[in-house]
């Protein structure tokens, strides 16, 4: 999943059996490429239980739209959520969504 400022790389390691080399040489390239990687502290936790909460998301992908909206992003893309589901001032969008 990516943002505008903000990354969220996948599960690298088990999703697709990347060995950890390859996986710390991604997170290298992703910490030259970004401005800012953003740390998860207590306040983005707390602002993802109120998002699980009030949208029904699941704990990890609304630590990942808490992120989003800290970082203050516009856009998140992402296939795990609705598309065009705005939350505050971000817009959840689908690469795979069909053009309307």
């Amino acid at each position: 999943m990516l943002a505008r400022g903000a990354i969220e790389p996948p599960s690298t390691k088990r999703k697709f059996r990347l060995e950890w080399n390859i996986v710390a040489a991604a997170v290298a390239d992703a910490r030259e490429l970004f401005d800012s990687i953003r740390p998860l502290d207590i306040e983005t936790h707390e602002t993802a239980m109120e998002l699980a909460a009030a949208h029904g998301f699941s704990f990890y992908d609304s630590l990942i739209v808490a992120s989003a909206l800290q970082a203050r992003c516009e856009t998140l893309f992402t296939e795990d959520l609705q598309d065009g589901c705005r939350i505050d001032s971000l817009v959840i969008v689908s690469p795979f969504a069909p053009e309307g």
